[in-house]
């Protein structure tokens, strides 16, 4: 396969839906950290974020797979967080699994397919510089 991830974000009521990377789940710290920035003096918009992230995505990914957007209804992820371990395992593509970002606070929580490898810690800041930011 490839290094799946799903990211989805929210502020607390809204939810975004899960923008779906096919190979790039290792990417997904420094493209968030890349969308903070770029978001500046507009964070906390949800729909925006949502958007931009997608755009930095699109801009480096050729051809027309490995990146898409899935709306899975009622949303799983606006639950407490023992609940949304449960609908992750339910909604994680594995390898990287499922990144939850908070565009408020720049809090992201992250589940994983416990046969996946991806090096993101479980729990890290999008708002702390990086030096792998750029992909």
């Amino acid at each position: 396969m490839g290094n799946r991830a799903l990211v989805v974000f929210h502020d607390g009521r809204e939810y975004s839906p899960a923008v779906y990377l096919h190979n790039g789940g290792f990417h997904v710290p420094g493209l968030l950290r890349e969308t903070w920035t770029y978001m500046e003096g507009r964070r906390g918009d949800v729909g925006y974020t949502a958007a931009r992230f997608t755009g930095i995505c699109h801009s480096r990914i050729p051809g027309n797979l490995s990146l898409g957007l899935q709306d899975h209804g009622e949303n799983p992820y606006h639950v407490d967080k023992a609940a949304r371990q449960k609908a992750w395992g339910e909604h994680s593509p594995g390898d990287a699994g499922v990144f939850l970002v908070n565009v408020v606070t720049g809090h992201v929580e992250r589940t994983e397919d416990p046969d996946g490898e991806c090096e993101a810690p479980r729990e890290f800041s999008c708002a702390v510089p990086d030096k792998e930011a750029s992909v």
